[in-house]
């Protein structure tokens, strides 16, 4: 792979390289603010509920995370909480 390419591949502005920017952000909000719904993760990151919702489905599968059923605005949600 030539410079070019890897630069555009693993780079700062990569889809690589902005998937963990929103993995950190996720992460740092639920050290910060404590376990929230998915709803309200995207509320409080900026990150669109689908970005949210990929994002937990990762971090689970790594055992970052862990989510619990629960009800919000009378709607079946997901409680997202960091691993202890």
């Amino acid at each position: 792979m030539n410079d070019v390419v890897a630069a555009a591949v693993n780079g700062p502005g990569s889809p690589s390289a902005w998937r963990q920017r929103n993995k950190e952000l996720l992460l740092n909000d639920l050290v910060v603010n404590g376990p929230a719904t998915q709803r309200q993760l995207a509320q409080r990151t900026g990150l669109s509920t689908a970005t949210i919702s990929n994002l937990v489905k990762v971090l689970q599968s790594e055992n970052c995370i862990t989510t619990y059923p629960t009800v919000s605005s009378n709607r079946r949600a997901k409680l997202v909480s960091l691993s202890n």
